[in-house]
């Protein structure tokens, strides 16, 4: 059966490579989806403004004819979210939601639903980067420069992690920045509540147990009201 990989924010298909060689190995069918302005098209040019509707337009088109399993990590997680929810709210995609067979999803980056999820005083709401007051969210003159890069780099993989990365590594990331821009903004500005996703294929959640609070939150909210769900914590 085909298994669609979506990928996070600033990576690409390639994240996927090692993963499609031992599903293709196990008889599955991988396939690895770009989001927008990730190749083979263009990073988005500085300036463009890419949503939700804008992401999920272009995926629909390129999902499998039959059925499927889906696998996805943080914006990919997030868009396989917004997906089904899609699902439920316009009929001409129900069809997508029949041939779902399940969900593997990683860290599903719902910070905007975790901000309206908490009080206003909460630490993670006056400290989180990635929440929606942040100007990691709000400050469009440094998007996607190396000053926004590293703190979203260093949130995900520790301090000093962007500055530990050879130019090599750092320029792809680069070119993408204004894009990666886009997707954080787009995940911290949407507030839809974590209860709104109906969630009835087989569902696993996974985290990692040194990733930042949030992640592991939005994954215990995510679960909340749903025990059928399986939770996963794997060291990385």
């Amino acid at each position: 059966m085909t298994v669609v990989l979506l990928h996070s924010t600033g990576t690409g298909p390639a994240m996927w490579d090692r993963i499609a060689k031992e599903l293709s190995a196990h008889g599955h069918t991988p396939l690895a989806l770009p989001n927008v302005g990730y190749a083979p098209a263009s990073a988005l040019g500085r300036g463009a403004v890419c949503r939700v509707e804008d992401q999920l337009a272009h995926l629909v088109p390129r999902l499998p004819d039959g059925p499927f399993h889906v696998v996805a990590h943080s914006l990919g997680a997030f868009l396989a979210l917004k997906l089904l929810l899609a699902t439920q709210e316009r009929p001409e995609l129900a069809y997508v939601r029949s041939r779902v067979r399940s969900l593997w999803m990683w860290e599903p980056v719902l910070f905007g639903a975790l901000s309206a999820a908490v009080p206003e005083d909460d630490p993670y709401r006056v400290a989180d980067p990635l929440a929606a007051s942040s100007w990691l969210v709000t400050d469009e003159a440094r998007a996607g420069t190396d000053v926004w890069l590293a703190p979203f780099v260093d949130y995900w993989n520790g301090p000093g992690a962007f500055a530990k990365l050879p130019e090599a590594a750092k320029d792809p990331m680069r070119a993408l920045g204004w894009t990666m821009f886009q997707e954080v903004r787009a995940t911290a500005l949407d507030t839809t509540p974590f209860a709104a996703y109906r969630l009835d294929m087989p569902t696993t959640l996974a985290y990692g147990a040194r990733s930042p609070a949030a992640a592991r939150a939005m994954v215990d909210h995510l679960r909340e009201g749903r025990e059928s769900l399986v939770v996963e914590a794997h060291e990385r």
